[in-house]
Parts: C-alpha cells; sequence; structure tokens
C-alpha cells in the first residue's frame, strides 16, 4: 500500500530531452551532441521527485495533456516512488516539453519550451486535498488553484511552501498565502536593489521564511532566526538543469526534520551541489545518505555566515 503523502506539489511538470553540446551553436551552425537524455521535469514535480530520493512519500497535482509525453511525464513520478493520481489529463492538448542545451564544460543551459495545456483551476482539486501532507509545495505556475490550495492547506494545519522568481502582482497573491518563499535572485532584485532589505518587504506580505537563491554563488535566507548567507559548495559542474527545484526538495526536507535555518539552507546547498555533477535534472538527485556523506566530507566548507558586501543582490 502506498504512504500517505507528507508533502503535496502543486505546478509545473514537464519532459525535458536534454542535450551535451561541446558549445552552444551560433546560427546555421550543426553540432554533435555528445549525450541525449530524456527525463521528467518541472519546478514543483522535480522538488518532489528530490523529497522521495531523500525518503519521504510526496504526491504531485498538476496538469498534462494526453499525448506521449504526457504518458511519460506521469511514467516518470511514478517511477520515483511519487503519487502522480492527482494528475489532470487535458484531452487534445500538449503537455509541457522541453529542449535544453547544455554546454558540457560549464554545465550552463538554455532552454526551449512549449505547452497548451490550461493553468489548474480551484475545482480541479480533490475534494480531500490537501490529505495528510504537512507541506504543501506550490510554483508560480498556478495563480488560479494556488491561493485556494494554500488556502485550503493552512486550514488543515499544513505549511505552504512557493517556488517563484516573477514580482509580480499575480505571484505576489501566492507570496501572501505562502509561509516560506523559495525565489530566485531575479525576484529578490525585483522586490529591491539591496538583499536584506527586499527580503524583509516580501517577509512584511506575510511569509515567515524567505530564500533568494543565487546558482553557484549560494542563497540568502532570512527567518525568525534572523538573516545570512549560505555559500553554495564547490563540484564541478556537469549539469545545472533542475539544481534550483533541488535546492527547494532539501529545504523542505530540512522543515519537516524542525532543523534550523543555519543546518536546513546548508542541506539543500549541498542536495543541489551534488545534483550539478551528473547530467540531467533528475539523474544526479542524491539520496540522504549520499549528501551526509558530502557534508560529513566537507564540514569546513560552505558554513553560513553574514551577509557581506559584493554578495549577491
Amino acid at each position: 500500500m502506498r504512504a500517505q503523502p507528507r508533502v503535496t506539489g502543486i505546478g509545473n511538470c514537464a519532459l525535458d530531452l536534454l542535450a551535451g553540446l561541446d558549445r552552444y551553436p551560433g546560427p546555421d551552425e550543426r553540432v554533435t551532441a555528445r549525450r541525449i537524455l530524456e527525463q521528467g521535469g518541472g519546478e514543483a514535480a522535480t522538488a518532489m521527485v528530490t523529497l522521495a530520493r531523500l525518503g519521504i512519500s510526496t504526491a504531485f497535482i498538476g496538469k498534462i495533456g494526453d499525448d506521449w509525453a504526457g504518458a511519460a511525464i506521469r511514467q516518470g513520478l511514478e517511477a520515483e516512488g511519487v503519487d502522480a493520481s492527482g494528475l489532470v489529463v487535458e484531452p487534445g492538448r500538449r503537455s509541457l516539453f522541453s529542449f535544453i542545451a547544455v554546454e558540457n564544460a560549464t554545465g550552463r543551459r538554455t532552454i526551449f519550451s512549449g505547452r497548451t495545456t490550461t493553468r489548474l483551476k480551484p475545482s480541479e482539486l480533490a475534494r480531500d486535498f490537501p490529505g495528510s501532507s504537512e507541506v504543501v509545495h506550490l510554483d508560480q505556475r498556478e495563480t488560479r488553484a494556488g491561493p485556494r490550495a494554500a488556502a485550503r492547506a493552512r486550514r488543515a494545519g499544513a505549511r505552504v511552501t512557493l517556488d517563484v522568481d516573477r514580482f509580480e502582482p499575480a505571484t505576489l497573491k501566492l507570496v501572501r498565502a505562502t509561509q516560506v518563499v523559495l525565489a530566485s535572485g531575479d525576484f529578490g532584485r525585483q522586490a529591491g536593489p539591496d538583499p536584506l532589505a527586499a527580503a524583509a518587504r516580501v517577509r512584511e506580505l506575510g511569509p515567515e521564511t524567505v530564500v533568494f537563491t543565487y546558482g553557484d554563488r549560494g542563497a540568502l535566507v532570512s527567518g525568525r532566526e534572523g538573516a545570512f548567507f549560505q555559500p553554495a559548495f564547490r563540484v564541478r559542474p556537469v549539469d545545472t538543469t533542475g539544481a534550483g527545484d533541488v535546492f527547494r526538495g532539501a529545504f523542505i526536507y530540512g522543515l519537516l526534520q524542525e532543523w534550523p535555518l543555519e543546518r536546513t539552507a546548508r542541506f539543500a546547498s549541498a542536495a543541489a551541489a551534488l545534483k550539478c555533477t551528473r547530467p540531467g535534472g533528475r539523474t544526479g538527485i542524491p539520496g540522504l545518505e549520499r549528501v551526509i556523506l558530502f557534508l560529513e566530507e566537507r564540514r569546513n566548507q560552505a558554513r553560513p555566515r553574514p551577509l557581506r558586501p559584493g554578495d549577491p543582490g
């Protein structure tokens, strides 16, 4: 019998086709891909896969089309142990499909994507949502159903987290309904030029914890325990696709353990770094033992610290 989910994700799910290139081509050029991978993607969906690999029971709610990509998205989630029964299938629609060109030398990627599915409607949430979930994780895709889902989750006593990278009216409605905002550095810069002041501004909207992530530079964390900077672990990047999604999933793991924010952020940073050492958005997502061993090996590295001049902002 499938375990009841402790975390439910709502938002983007995709099928990714990733090509590893020695260099990104110019106009009218042809280059040979050294590797091609096909696997699931999407912000909230990949965060749920991350939690599943860390040993947490998860479920995912989102929209797919009745196409081959939708079938592959469902299969990819179920293969990871994520409950995909909440997927809504739209007849005649195309699922989110992304082509991702990855530079072999740097791990940087360029993403091309397209979809025709509509946004999730509040009426498409199951009657028993959020069920047993202790955390409901949203991304900015579902601006229609997201606020309703957040309200229902909080009434049920679940914590609400949000992955967001645009500071605009539709997403700010989600921010106001959220307790933990896990935002991109772009979102932080849109909120204000000074990162600490920007985090404080976002917290004034309602969230108790705000995180701005800056890729391989690290993350700023602001919460009730204070504010600090979490440097990124240094690894040789093979592919950075999905690193932010993995950070968010691992951060939620720390929340479930009721760890202090500094321990939670360092754990999340380690999981994201490990992901980058293998190609694909999900291939390199580590299990719990691998993250713990990595942290033991690097116990003196990437320690949380006060924000310094020159840190991302």
